[in-house]
């Protein structure tokens, strides 16, 4: 106990004591950039928006003063495990130098044991909450003309049993997790710590997407099947020789591969080119498909199913490509390129894109304009994967690993 003391929990709380300093300082300069960038806005401004300003800096003391008070919470809490520390590891020295077997076999040691642990149980800080001010084009709408306050905080943290490569949402925010051919499908219910509600271990599939009542879609194969309520499965489409890789399930369609099928299965519409003849796909591999209120769908033209290479791709209703996106210079080089793995709409019809090789987030408006850029890093997420987001308005991010995120998204 008195190794592991030295050797492995006192470093690791010297070092999240030395990381805490450096995040006070950093969301300090932070919080003061913010400041800075938007009463830089407010001198271009007339003086009838002051009233609009004077709220968003109201706003943004208010979490910087919750970000210090959680910040001085942590500090507190490490430096008191710190001291019950060391203050144990004098009681195990004690135990040590008096040679007395007896002492070494007590209860004493289990309660020390038990206390260490708890010690090392609590010496992992949470994150703080991501605050930016994102600069609006001039528009009717006051905060669109000024800006607005975006913002992305972990709400849940949850250990999955393996690497999640899709992830959908039921009507009544429980989830479908797929795991891989080798471990299959399971229904679980966040609300009860994962708790599993069904389970498909013989689906292999590429993307799952939830329907009503308890029904799931599923590309496998050459084939859009589904998986009813009462468990079991039908074929709606066969694509051979073609492998349909995304898929998205409308109020009264399905979208695969910008093929629209009825709730049958029957083939709707078929999209190869827009009306200009521009060719939609001008890779091989469709990773992800979402849709706006207004009825465009945006995808990830991926190089294969093994690469992230790619760019996004808006085509609106009346079909026509209207922008493509593929990463932004400041992060994408050539050394970390735009690895986009999910696309997904929000309800102000924003897009966001999980980029997985820089730890990013990129925050689009439905005409394409690169609104922000959020590193997950700043709140504990590293290799952003697959997403979806729940009726009441949370992101689930899937990350490299075992571990499965909620997020809080505010002004997107």
């Amino acid at each position: 106990m008195r190794s592991k003391i030295d050797g492995d929990i006192m470093v690791q709380l010297e070092e999240k004591l030395s990381f805490l300093q450096s995040k006070k300082e950093s969301d300090d300069r932070d919080f003061k950039k913010l400041r800075a960038d938007i009463l830089r806005k407010e001198q271009t401004l007339s003086e009838i928006f002051r009233k609009y300003f004077e709220q968003l800096l109201s706003t943004v003391d208010i979490a910087r003063m919750n970000n210090e008070t959680d910040l001085k919470e942590l500090d507190g809490t490490l430096k008191l495990s710190k001291k019950d520390l060391l203050c144990h590891k004098s009681n195990i020295d004690d135990i040590i130098n008096s040679n007395d077997p007896s002492k070494v076999l007590s209860k004493e040691v289990d309660k020390l044991q038990c206390k260490l642990d708890q010690i090392e149980l609590n010496s992992t800080p949470s994150s703080s909450a991501i605050v930016k001010f994102l600069e609006s084009t001039i528009q009717p709408d006051v905060s669109k003309l000024v800006g607005f306050l975006v913002s992305a905080s972990v709400k849940n943290t949850y250990c999955v049993d393996h690497y999640v490569c899709s992830i959908t949402v039921q009507d009544n925010n429980s989830l479908w997790l797929y795991y891989g051919s080798y471990e299959g499908i399971r229904h679980v219910d966040p609300k009860k710590h994962m708790s599993v509600i069904d389970e498909f271990r013989d689906i292999n599939a590429i993307e799952i997407a939830a329907g009503k009542s308890n029904c799931l879609f599923y590309t496998t194969g050459n084939q859009v099947q589904m998986l009813s309520s009462d468990k079991k499965t039908k074929v709606l489409h066969n694509f051979s020789p073609h492998q349909p890789t995304t898929l998205l399930v409308t109020e009264d369609d399905i979208v695969a591969k910008l093929v629209v099928l009825e709730i049958t299965g029957k083939t709707k519409l078929t999209y190869e080119n827009d009306r200009n003849g521009k060719p939609l796909f001008i890779y091989h591999f469709p990773r992800s498909i979402t849709s706006t209120e207004s009825g465009g769908l945006c995808f990830i033209d991926c190089l294969s199913i093994d690469d992230y290479l790619g760019r996004i791709v808006m085509f609106s209703e009346n079909q026509f490509i209207q922008w493509t996106y593929d990463g932004n210079p400041s992060i994408n080089t050539t050394e970390k390129p735009f690895s986009a793995v999910e696309v997904l709409a929000t309800k102000s019809e924003n897009v966001i894109v999980s980029d997985k090789f820089t730890n990013t987030l990129h925050i689009l408006s439905k005409h394409g304009d690169m609104l922000s850029i959020m590193n997950l890093c700043h709140v504990g997420i590293e290799k952003p994967g697959v997403m979806a987001i729940d009726k009441s308005g949370y992101l689930w991010v899937a990350v490299h690993g075992q571990l499965l995120y909620r997020l809080e998204l505010s002004g997107m």
